[in-house]
C-alpha cells in the first residue's frame, strides 16, 4: 500500500482543487474519501496551509481514518482477506445504512494496523478478518458508535 501521510494529503486536496486526480488507484481511492467526508473538509484546508499541524479532530486521526476507509473499499472489492467481502453484504442485509456497515469494516481495519504497528508487526488480514467479524457481531442496526 502506498504511504498516506500529513504532505500527501494536502497535496491531494490542493491537485483536487485544481481538477486533477491522481495517477495512482489507491490514492484516487483516498481522494474520493476526502470529499466524501465532508467534516474533514476544513482540516484539508489547514494541512495545505501547513503539513505540519496536528492531524487529530474529535479524537481521532483523520489522515489514518481515510486511508484506512480506503485501504478497506480495497479489500471488500477484492474480498481479500477471503470473506470481508460477504460480512460487509450480511451487516446491509441485516439493516445497517452502507455507509454504517462500511465503517465497521473499515474501524476494524484501523483498530488491527493500530494493535499491529504499535508491536512493530505488520496487519495480520486473519486477525483483520476475525476483529471485523467480531465488531460486525455486535453492532446493531440502531448503534450508533461504528
Amino acid at each position: 500500500m502506498t504511504e498516506v501521510n500529513a504532505a500527501i494529503v494536502a497535496d491531494l486536496w490542493k491537485h483536487a482543487k485544481e481538477k486533477k486526480t491522481p495517477k495512482e488507484p489507491f490514492l484516487q481511492s483516498v481522494l474520493r474519501f476526502m470529499i466524501l467526508h465532508e467534516n474533514f473538509h476544513p482540516m484539508w484546508e489547514k494541512l495545505v496551509a501547513d503539513p505540519t499541524i496536528p492531524l487529530v479532530v474529535d479524537g481521532e486521526n483523520v489522515v489514518l481514518h481515510v486511508a484506512m476507509d480506503a485501504a478497506a473499499e480495497n479489500a471488500i472489492t477484492t474480498d481479500r482477506p477471503e470473506g470481508i467481502r460477504d460480512l460487509f453484504e450480511s451487516l446491509e442485509a441485516r439493516g445497517l445504512e452502507k455507509g454504517r456497515a462500511f465503517h465497521v469494516i473499515s474501524r476494524a481495519m484501523m483498530d488491527e494496523y493500530l494493535v499491529a504497528a504499535e508491536a512493530g508487526e505488520p496487519m495480520d488480514l486473519v486477525r483483520y478478518y476475525a476483529r471485523a467479524k467480531d465488531y460486525a457481531g455486535r453492532v446493531t442496526s440502531d448503534d450508533t458508535s461504528a
